[in-house]
């Protein structure tokens, strides 16, 4: 369960706040890019050949390779867009700029590089490496 916020009146989160909803906006463009690139189309469909046994496997290892790579691309934006959705909440909360974990401030130096941070380094550390 998360800690109380240990809100600070010497901070000023509005420039933040700013950064993650124009950050927000760029991911759901890019995540509607990567998206609509035909990704979840048939490979058969995607390439416009009716089968694929004319096909030279290198090209067809190709095409797999850049779905894969697209696949990947569009589960890391989706992973972004959820950690945005929770920052915007917390915006919505009053706690934005704190930690879920443990209500500490996050730090402004990591909300201007990553506006949607809901953890401290630390935490964030600790939550990836075990």
């Amino acid at each position: 369960m998360a800690a109380e916020p240990k809100i600070r009146k010497d901070v000023n989160l509005e420039p933040y706040i700013q950064k993650l909803r124009a950050e927000y906006a760029r991911i759901k463009g890019d995540f509607a890019a990567v998206e609509g690139s035909g990704l979840h189309e048939s490979l058969l469909d995607d390439t416009g050949e009716i089968t694929a046994v004319d096909n030279h496997p290198a090209d067809e290892g190709t095409e797999v390779f850049m779905r894969e790579r697209d696949q990947v691309l569009e589960d890391n934006l989706d992973h972004i867009i959820q950690q945005c959705e929770r920052a915007l909440e917390k915006v919505k909360e009053g706690s934005y700029g704190y930690s879920d974990e443990s209500g500490e401030f996050i730090g402004e130096e990591r909300l201007d590089a990553v506006p949607y941070a809901v953890l401290t380094r630390d935490e964030q550390e600790r939550t990836v490496h075990g």
